[in-house]
């Protein structure tokens, strides 16, 4: 788990805001970036998981920090 949490940790650090404003800027992207984003916005608890959501959640000031705070020790597989 530790080798997991230093990945996500390392991940987060290397994502610039240019990256995210990159992103958020496609209408249809990745399919893989696209699955990446919806399983995201499912564990920062979005109803609806579907890319507009997800770029409305890249749209947020607090989107890194955000997903800093997630602990994945707290996840459930049904999340």
């Amino acid at each position: 788990m530790k080798e997991a949490e230093l990945e996500i940790s390392e991940a987060l650090n290397a994502l610039t805001k240019a990256a995210i404003l990159e992103l958020r800027s496609m209408s249809k992207p990745n399919i893989l970036v696209e699955k990446t984003l919806q399983i995201v916005t499912a564990l920062r608890g979005f109803k609806h998981v579907n890319w507009n959501t997800a770029k409305e959640m890249l749209g947020k000031q607090s989107f890194k920090i955000d997903l800093l705070q997630v602990n994945p020790k707290i996840l459930r597989p049904a999340n």
